[in-house]
Order: C-alpha cells, then structure tokens, then sequence
C-alpha cells in the first residue's frame, strides 16, 4: 500500500511528464495548425468534458470547445486530466481564483504553458490561451462565490 506522500509524488510525476509533453509538442518544433493542437489535447489530457466560466462567474456547459474564440490569448484553461475536465475563463477571472493566480503571476515553480498557432483562416500566427495542468482534486480548490471547484461544477 502506498502512503500518502508517494501517492502526491507519483500524481506531481504524472503532472510534470505531462506539462513538459505538450510544452515540447506546442513550443519546440514548427508552429502548428489550431485543429491540430486542439485534436493533441484531448489526447493527451482526456479532455471529456469543457465548462466555460464567465467574466461574472457564470458557468456554462461547452459542447463543442473547438471553436477558436476559446483560444484566445485572453483566456485560460484549468485542466484536471484526472477527472477529464477541462475549464475554460477569462483571464481576469482566473487571476481572481487563488490557484490559479500563483500559477498565472509565477509564483510557483509550476508554470503555465504558453504557446502561439497558426490560424488558417486569417493566415496569421496567433497567441494561444494560457494552459494550466492540475492533478489537485477538484474539492480542495475554492471558487471566488465560496464553493469548491467540484460543487461549483455539480450546480450546472
């Protein structure tokens, strides 16, 4: 049986062989197509299921989270491969949650990924959204009305 401490090591393991794969798919080699990036992440995060938070707090279900205004320079996405989840916010927003604006300001030696693509239908490269990778458990991370990320997400 594996304590505690090797169960938070292995997920901090899991967590960073993940952050580098898609840091070295989206930076170290030629910029890439929005559909190709796109189609990697679900792969690669198991990313079942999208919910956009609005500048107000809103949440909303996403059905297709392809469209690219979600992928805008503006905007960040949490992403909980764990539990399949992906949370797309605005910037603002994000910088509000206290997870996240560590992360976002570099306070923590885990750091966003950031990554730039080529649109192909205005022919020009672009600044992708900022990408944060969790194996944190969706109840230990309290939202800006007071609930947990998990019980913010169950009242949709």
């Amino acid at each position: 049986m594996c304590s505690l401490f090797e169960i938070i090591k292995k997920d901090k393991e899991k967590c960073d062989t993940c952050r580098r794969r898609i840091d070295n798919y989206l930076n170290k080699s030629s910029i890439k197509s929005l559909s190709n990036i796109q189609h990697y992440l679900r792969i690669e995060l198991s990313l079942h299921q999208t919910y956009f938070i609005t500048w107000d707090g809103k949440l909303k279900n996403v059905y297709r989270a392809m469209i690219p205004e979600y992928y805008s320079r503006f905007t960040v996405h949490l992403c909980f491969p764990k539990d399949n989840i992906r949370i797309i916010c605005p910037e603002r927003y994000a910088e509000r949650l206290y997870y996240s604006q560590h992360l976002l300001t570099g306070d923590f030696k885990e750091k966003c990924i950031k990554f730039r693509f080529y649109d192909n239908e205005t022919k020009t490269i672009c600044n992708g959204p900022q990408i944060i990778i969790s194996m944190a458990e969706l109840p230990s991370i309290i939202c800006d009305n007071g609930k947990n990320l998990e019980e913010f997400l169950k009242s949709i």
